[in-house]
């Protein structure tokens, strides 16, 4: 997943980049350049049913199975992302669902200048 951003603010070494209008992550700041590419790891995204802390609503596109590995395909607001997991994560059947919450963690974000 690599996706174009514009660096927003930052703070203690941290920044916040706007990929879509209202759509912020957090990453480590690594770079003075307002506009950066982010690189966000598939496996290390995170769906859930319930809404948690610091977690973005998303939508379903499809799924595919590939051997002992699921691929999602996600929408949040007008950014698609590609999830990957070994297993249903939490047993959730994620291909039944339209709608989901996502979770990316700091750590699965790469900047690139």
């Amino acid at each position: 997943n690599l996706l174009p951003a514009q660096l927003v603010s930052t703070n203690n070494g941290q920044a916040e980049y706007e990929i879509s209008k209202g759509f912020c992550l957090s990453a480590t700041k690594i770079t003075d350049n307002s506009k950066v590419t982010l690189r966000i790891r598939p496996e290390a995204i995170e769906i859930t049913k319930e809404q948690k802390p610091n977690s973005l609503p998303a939508k379903v596109l499809t799924t595919r199975f590939a051997g002992t590995v699921l691929h999602y395909y996600l929408k949040i607001q007008d950014i698609e992302l590609e999830v990957v997991r070994l297993t249903p994560q939490n047993e959730i059947e994620i291909n039944e669902l339209k709608d989901c919450w996502v979770k990316i963690p700091s750590e699965a974000i790469t900047v690139f200048p």
